[in-house]
This record gives structure tokens, sequence and C-alpha cells, in this order.
């Protein structure tokens, strides 16, 4: 019984795995679909300070750029990285402070943005992956 039971399980994954379509996604829009485009960063800068930008992947820093106090930017992330399938981190490094940000590692496909909110208190900072359709207003 275990072994008809166990061969019914791979006989349905092959086939769904065979169809074509994600059968956790529930067809076209499922949770595995990936975008089109650039991955952005989208940093908003509620702080005071100015913020030197860099993506961390397999340990080495890229500059990105800068953004200062009290404003907003949005980056886009080189193909070189983007399109590795790699864990990142993106590095606030205050100019004229002390106090730097990592988020935790993250990973994000085409069509997905990297939202970064700095914080005053640079320790109250956040981050995560988002899909680009979730516009909160104007960038």
């Amino acid at each position: 019984m275990r072994t008809l039971r166990l061969s019914l399980c791979l006989l349905l994954a092959g086939c769904a795995s065979a169809s074509g379509q994600n059968p956790f996604g529930g067809g076209s829009g499922g949770a595995f679909n990936r975008g089109s485009g650039p991955v952005e960063v989208l940093v908003i800068n509620n702080g005071f300070l100015d913020m030197h930008l860099y993506v961390i992947q397999g340990g080495a820093p890229m500059s990105l750029g800068m953004v200062t106090g009290l404003t907003r930017y949005t980056f886009n992330l080189p193909r070189t990285i983007s399109d590795s399938g790699r864990e990142m981190q993106i590095l606030a490094d205050p100019i004229g402070g002390f106090d730097r940000y990592v988020t935790p590692y993250l990973l994000a496909y085409p069509g997905q943005r990297i939202r970064v909110e700095i914080q005053n208190s640079v320790n109250l900072s956040t981050a995560w992956v988002e899909d680009r359709y979730e516009e909160e207003g104007p960038n």
C-alpha cells in the first residue's frame, strides 16, 4: 500500500511538471511567475544624513550611488547581479556618520523591486522585495 501511494505521488508530480504550468501558482499568474525588466532598488531615505548605497553579492560590494537625506531614489541593478539568481544585500553607508545599515539577504527577480527604507535611527531601517506593480505613488 505504501509503495502504491509513493508511485501515485511520483506520477502526479511528473504529470504536473510535464504540463509546463506551475502546480502551486494556479496557472499563468502563479507565485513563481517572473516578470521582465531590471530589478529596481527603491531607497527611501527618511534620515537627515546622505547615504552611499552598495549592493553586496558574493562578499564584493558594488556602488549603486548616493541618496541625499529626506529624499528617495530608484536605482536599476546591473543584469550581472539581478540575473545571477544569487542572494544579495544592500549596504547603506552614511556620509559623515558611522551607523551603517545592511539588509538581510534578499533574492529578487526581474520585474521586482527591492525597497529599502532608511530611518533617522539607522537600526530601525527595513528592506523587503516587492513586485513593481505595487505602486504607492509618484517616485
